[in-house]
């Protein structure tokens, strides 16, 4: 080889080695300690030890006591001392981005800073953009768009112990048009697609996220129950077991909403629907979207207290919300409907064994 290309070659080598080792020069690599964590909502000093010319604290995301979220401000340009931002011109070129700090003894230590987890300040009208935790997994929600019809981006990350680092999982857009068109897509992130959380681009990610991801879509016309009733029925089986994040409790409560708009009545709920929306809970009940079928099925009995399938459905519904004595209700008042119409002999043998009926 070239001994000037091989030193060219090992050299950009050790360039690429250590930029990945570095910390960002315009951050701190370590904030105060725990002290300062204890007076959420204030975090002055950690504000006090984090914050620059370059950068400054936004938002503090506390997922225990070993793991601290910074959503900081980024000036793009210049500094914040700079005119463009003190006269308040400068959202075009602030970035919102995150970073990631460990604990070690009494102090945190930085592991990762991405300026582009967010959108910047101004892009697409971003309005908020939470953080949360669910065990291992963080949760990052992005809304934007017009304040009259909003649109919010959905993310999860998996920590990953051995390599400790935070790996994509699923994204998730929910979005309807003016025109009442609903279309929830979820992507699910495959083992030989890693995005991590210290690389992601909120901006550039939906553009580019096809390959190596798994996708699952329910659509449908807000208020047309043949079309969601459709849509659910349809759903690929390798997708079922996703429904309750593509159709949630929030989702039902607007369908139905919408659906009295539509018919001009809040009995939405009548001879000529009932079975068409009796079918919606019976398919998200099947695939576990539990609390969007009990909130219907209750309104179902609400208006036909004596149809029976709408009792069997919500008491399995209870049954796997872990609620047995709201479940034994329901399996009781199924029995009773069936009877009644002489129809004791097609109860299902799990009930009878629920109701200790030989």
């Amino acid at each position: 080889m070239n001994p000037l290309k091989y030193i060219m070659s090992v050299t950009v080598l050790l360039l690429c080695m250590a930029g990945y080792a570095q910390v960002p020069q315009y951050l701190s690599s370590t904030v105060l300690g725990e002290e300062e964590l204890t007076s959420p909502g204030s975090y002055t000093g950690l504000a006090a030890a984090f914050n620059n010319r370059k950068v400054r604290v936004n938002q503090v995301f506390v997922r225990d006591r070993d793991n601290l979220f910074i959503n900081y401000k980024k000036a793009d340009t210049l500094t914040f001392d700079a005119p463009l931002y003190t006269t308040g011109a400068g959202d075009d070129y602030t970035l919102e981005g995150l970073a990631f700090y460990k604990r070690k003894n009494d102090r945190y230590e930085l592991q990762f800073a991405n300026d582009y987890a967010f959108f910047c300040t101004s892009c697409n009208n971003m309005q908020s953009h939470p953080v949360s935790f669910s065990g291992d997994t963080l949760l990052l929600s992005i809304y934007w768009g017009p304040s009259v019809a909003s649109v919010s981006d959905h993310y999860s990350f998996v920590w990953q112990p051995g390599s400790r680092q935070w790996l994509l999982q699923t994204a998730y857009y929910p979005w309807t048009n003016d025109a009442g068109e609903t279309s929830h897509t979820l992507l699910l992130a495959s083992e030989q697609y890693r995005i991590l959380l210290d690389t992601f681009n909120a901006e550039l990610f939906p553009f580019h996220h096809e390959k190596g991801l798994v996708k699952f879509s329910l659509d449908y016309p807000q208020g047309d129950i043949a079309a969601l009733e459709k849509a659910l029925r349809t759903i690929p089986a390798a997708g079922r077991k996703y429904l309750p994040l593509l159709f949630s409790e929030d989702d039902m409560y607007v369908f139905l909403a919408i659906l009295e708009d539509k018919l001009q009545t809040e009995a939405v709920i009548t001879s000529s629907t009932v079975t068409g929306l009796n079918n919606i809970a019976y398919y998200l009940e099947q695939a576990n979207s539990t609390p969007a079928a009990v909130m219907l099925l209750e309104k179902i009995i609400a208006a036909f207290p004596e149809r029976e399938v709408a009792h069997l459905n919500l008491a399995d519904a209870y049954t796997k919300l872990d609620r047995p004595e709201k479940a034994k209700e329901h399996y009781i008042r199924y029995l009773q409907q069936m009877r009644k119409r002489g129809l004791e002999h097609k109860v299902p043998q799990r009930v009878k064994t629920i109701l200790d009926i030989p």
